[in-house]
């Protein structure tokens, strides 16, 4: 039997696990996971299915008490509009408005990085409609390929019914069933055609349009999600860019302080260098030692002149120009970079608009897409149970029951037989003699002297046993055609419920696991689509039971074809041979009669002749003869003598008379007169014995002919009626299995009808509010409680917020270097010519003695385990803080490694279980060591070396134990088991990573191996 999980030709032949990135995004039942996509309307529904899909106690009464569609519909109308218990559909409200990214918090912001786990809050829900959307992609896949099976197991039942008909045909043709097999082909012909036609709609108008839907759906999610992501990572770089120029601003800031201490160093040396001067050994400086305060006081002067005037009227003057030019760039840095840094907020704040725009109109298109996927699914499964119930509908299955006319006393025409008679082998005279005989038979009774109504007797018999044997053929092949009905109707049957055991839907509960479309829709469908499934599924069972009572009623009503056929061939044998060895024992007879006659005849001659050679000698010897004195010979002598005589030419008369006297030769005369007598009386007594054998053998085998024809003519009937009766069960048995199955999925029909008309949209109502309860319960762990105090700052919040760097210090600074104020007091060296700290000087060195401080963090110590292993390697990552190794490398909660680079390597039917996490701890055998958080890795591979040991694939079970302290070290320890290798269960071997924190923003991995054997090998 073909795998009923997936038929040939099947949709998903290259689809045919979940993918690691469906496994990955797929619904995680955790509750602990904050960010997990489960699908919280499938929790309650998980009893609800093992409930309802059990139909065990179902399928009898609705077979047995199979109502009409009409009946249905009044007890619907009893019952009122709400139908199995499905309410109309309440309105769903608007994802964009109640689900959507509140911005009352800096966490929501959609300026943080997409891929973090911890920071990425903005798009939740919309992460997780897309990421169901995967799920239900795959749903409906399975949907499609499951109603694909259904349809290519009806195509299988059309077409080995079509197989049946040249067989009834073939076996009805010529007789009495020849017109009620022609009734019989058109009703198993519309049966197979609608059939056929069923699937094949299913096929094409069904299946592979939601095949397709399904594929564009999680298509259409993803270009819904990927231009909101394109938007998100618009707003991440806009932050990042208005950051950098307000950082740019910062550093402008110090550059002019730097410059404007630049400067006054240079004035200082100037005036050092003046007033070194002796009287007149040097020429008079260019600029004076001292500068009026009116000259450069740009507060006090000329309220026109702006600061960059100063700055160069005070580089001409003293010749520091370039010192000048210095701060002036400095400050034209800052105001250009202060300006940008504005712009730049401005462009973050309307991206993030736009990403807030976005979000809601993704989760307005993927609200519509669902709504659409799930009336869509509906649909599907109305046009299903439709399109079976108008193919029911167009079947013509009534047979009209005439009586048979059956011709007991015809007889068959017989060809003549192209060879002699296989008990005479007549010579080719004989067979020119009888040419003009007028039957096979009358050949045989003339040439043997048989009354001519024996020939007819003989080809009555031949004629019966040709009709049997007719009869027994369409026999065979009307009980075939029966056999070949039912067991199509099983087959049917048992791939049917197969099918639905492989998805979960049927079979005993034995613990195991549903099967892949049962387990998806449990998980992703809400309550009133998975009744919707079960109302198919009800319908499907009850069509798999219709069809086992079909093919038992089948096989019941040719149980009687069975039984005569098991005496039939004997029976057929039995006359034929019986028929023959009579008809043998008659024509033996005959020729014995014939022979024995033929002997009578010559006997009769030769006593004539004996006569008259006795007569002979008496009238040549006298009647004075036989007083004459004569020695006679003895009797014996004489017939010695007759026999010699009679062999000699002529009856040895001339040497009878020329040897023997008159006497002598009468005596022998008698004597041979005598033994002709004896042997004429024998002969008439075998005439009459062998007359008397054929009189009884010819009314043997009338009398038996006689009741072979009369049985033949009772059964002749009986069995024709017998073969009609039994194709009529089988036509009664097809049709009520189709007014059953009518039944069935009207009432099915009728009760989908609740939930096509509005009632299944509650699920997409029940999805929403679940998952609005969940993003409040997520984002109320984020979401300051009120009243508390939140600071602000310049690189945070929902949306940046213009701080501008306050350069008020560093130009009162500038402006104080050019009024030449306290210039000796700011010098504490004048070979160094430093000058004294302005605040934002000091702010800064303070900023960097605490990254000096940060920067001097000891080392965390080597992993003392590592020294007891061999190594494998060493690696330092720079700029990779623990976190992030462990995130990125172990913790799988975003973008799985350890299983893709498994794969990528060659492994197969690889196995990664979620992390366990245990406040006790688990407790490594080898190490000692107690660990929070274990998992288990299984997986396969080709062995590249035999070693002549073991089969070609090796197994590998690894037990992983994981502990991370803080941010400055993470240990991984696995226990590495393998089978299918030489000795494998001597020896375990442990891997250990372990990486640590170097310094401040650095980390050092090491790992290593050990093997350690667990027995002796000897």
């Amino acid at each position: 039997m073909e795998s009923p999980a997936r038929s040939k030709g099947s949709f998903l032949e290259d689809d045919d696990a979940l993918s690691a990135e469906e496994k990955k995004e797929s619904p995680s039942p955790s509750a602990e996971d904050d960010t997990s996509v489960a699908d919280d309307t499938s929790l309650p529904l998980v009893s609800s299915l093992e409930e309802d899909i059990d139909l065990e106690n179902v399928d009898g009464a609705i077979i047995s008490n199979a109502k009409s569609f009409d009946d249905t519909k009044e007890e619907e109308d009893d019952n009122g509009d709400n139908v199995a218990g499905v309410t109309t559909a309440k309105p769903c409200p608007r994802w964009a408005e109640v689900l959507s990214t509140p911005s009352n918090a800096a966490v929501f912001t959609p300026t943080a990085d997409i891929n973090s786990l911890k920071q990425n809050m903005h798009g939740w829900a919309l992460k997780n409609a897309y990421d169901r959307t995967k799920v239900l992609s795959r749903t409906g896949k399975n949907c499609s390929q499951f109603l694909h099976d259904i349809a290519n197991l009806n195509n299988e039942l059309s077409n080995a019914m079509t197989k049946l008909l040249p067989a009834l045909e073939s076996a009805a043709a010529g007789t009495p069933l020849d017109n009620f097999s022609t009734e019989m082909n058109s009703c198993v012909m519309s049966f197979a055609t609608q059939t056929k036609e069923m699937a094949t709609s299913t096929q094409n108008d069904i299946a592979r349009p939601c095949y397709d839907y399904s594929v564009n759906l999680v298509e259409e999610g993803a270009k819904i999600y990927s231009r909101y992501s394109e938007i998100r990572s618009k707003c991440a770089q806009t932050r990042k860019d208005a950051l950098k120029m307000r950082q740019r601003c910062e550093v402008g800031v110090k550059d002019a302080e730097g410059a404007a201490q630049a400067l006054r160093n240079a004035r200082l040396a100037k005036q050092q260098q003046h007033d070194r001067k002796a009287s007149g050994e040097i020429a008079t400086p260019v600029i004076s030692p001292t500068q009026s305060k009116d000259e450069v006081d740009v507060d006090n002067g000329d309220t026109e002149s702006s600061l960059d005037e100063a700055l160069r009227r005070y580089g001409t003057t003293h010749g520091l120009v370039k010192n000048c030019e210095a701060i002036s760039r400095a400050l034209a840095d800052i105001d250009a970079s202060e300006k940008k840094y504005v712009e730049l907020v401005e462009a973050e704040n309307n991206a993030v608009t736009m990403a807030q725009d976005m979000e809601r109109q993704a989760l307005d298109a993927a609200q519509q897409n669902e709504e659409k996927r799930v009336l869509f699914m509906i649909g599907s499964l109305e046009r299903y149970l439709q399109t079976t119930k108008e193919a029911l509908d167009k079947m013509a299955l009534d047979v009209t029951v005439e009586t048979l006319e059956v011709d007991l006393d015809s007889k068959l025409e017989l060809p003549a037989p192209s060879v002699p008679s296989t008990i005479f082998k007549k010579s080719p005279r004989r067979l020119r003699t009888t040419s003009d005989d007028s039957g096979p038979s009358i050949n045989e009774t003339k040439l043997l002297n048989l009354p001519d109504v024996l020939a007819e007797t003989r080809d009555t018999m031949k004629s019966l046993i040709v009709r049997q044997s007719a009869r027994l053929k369409a026999l065979k092949l009307i009980s075939s055609f029966n056999e070949g009905i039912a067991t199509a109707l099983e087959t049917f049957a048992a791939n049917l419920q197969a099918r639905l055991e492989s998805d979960g839907f049927a079979g005993k509960r034995d613990g195991k696991k549903s099967g892949p479309l049962g387990q998806l829709l449990k998980k992703t469908e809400g309550e009133n689509m998975l009744s919707a499934w079960i109302v198919v599924i009800k319908a499907l069972k009850v069509n798999a039971q219709l069809a086992r009572d079909a093919s038992k009623q089948v096989r019941g009503g040719n149980s009687e074809l069975y039984k005569v056929l098991l005496l039939a061939d004997k029976e057929i044998k039995a006359l034929s041979d019986g028929d023959e060895v009579r008809w043998k024992v008659l024509c033996d007879s005959a020729k014995g009669e014939s022979k024995a006659k033929l002997k009578h005849r010559q006997l009769l001659t030769d006593l004539e002749k004996a006569k008259a050679r006795l007569s002979t000698l008496e009238d040549d010897n006298g009647p004075d003869s036989t007083n004459e004195q004569k020695v006679n010979p003895p009797p014996s002598m004489n017939k010695a003598m007759g026999k010699m005589f009679a062999i000699l030419p002529g009856g040895g008369e001339d040497v009878m008379n020329k040897m023997l006297t008159p006497q002598q030769r009468q005596a022998v005369v008698m004597e041979q007169l005598k033994e002709v007598e004896t042997k004429e009386a024998k002969a008439a007594e075998l005439v009459s014995a062998a007359t008397k054998a054929k009189s009884q053998a010819i009314n043997t085998y009338t009398t038996e002919a006689n009741k072979s024809a009369l049985k033949n003519k009772a059964d002749e009937r009986r069995i024709w009626e017998l073969m009609q009766e039994s194709l009529l069960c089988a036509a009664d048995a097809v049709n009520r299995f189709r007014q059953c199955e009518v039944n069935n999925v009207a009432g099915q029909l009728n009760e989908l009808k609740t939930y096509v008309e509005g009632s299944v949209l509650n699920d997409v109502t029940s999805w929403t509010q679940n998952t609005e309860k969940r993003f409040d319960d997520h984002r109320a762990r984020f979401v300051p409680a009120a009243g508390e105090n939140v600071p602000d700052s310049f690189d945070t919040g929902y949306t940046l917020k213009v701080h501008r760097i306050d350069c008020t210090e560093v130009k009162k600074y500038i402006e104080k270097v050019l009024s030449d104020e306290n210039v000796e007091e700011c010098i504490t060296n004048s070979e160094s010519a430093e000058v004294e700290s302005t605040p934002t000087a000091t702010k800064v060195a303070a900023e960097d003695e605490d990254k000096q401080k940060l920067k001097q963090l000891p080392d965390v110590p080597k992993d003392p385990i590592i020294d007891k292993m061999e190594p494998i390697f060493s690696k330092t990552l720079k700029g990779v803080s623990i976190e992030t190794y462990y995130e990125k490398g172990w913790s799988d909660k975003i973008n799985p490694l350890y299983r893709p680079w498994l794969e990528r390597k060659g492994s197969f039917d690889v196995s990664v279980s979620d992390w366990e996490t245990s406040d006790e701890g688990f407790v490594n055998s080898w190490s000692g060591e107690k660990y929070y958080q274990k998992r288990v890795v299984k997986f396969k591979f080709k062995r590249t070396t035999h070693l002549y040991i073991g089969p070609p694939i090796a197994g590998v079970t690894q037990t992983q134990y994981c502990y991370k302290d803080g941010d400055d070290k993470c240990v991984l320890q696995m226990t590495v088991e393998m089978d299918g290798i030489p000795y494998s269960d001597v020896f375990a071997v442990e891997v250990r990573w372990s990486a640590r924190r170097v310094g401040t923003d650095d980390i050092s991995i090491d790992a290593g191996v050990f093997v350690r054997f667990i027995k002796s090998s000897m």
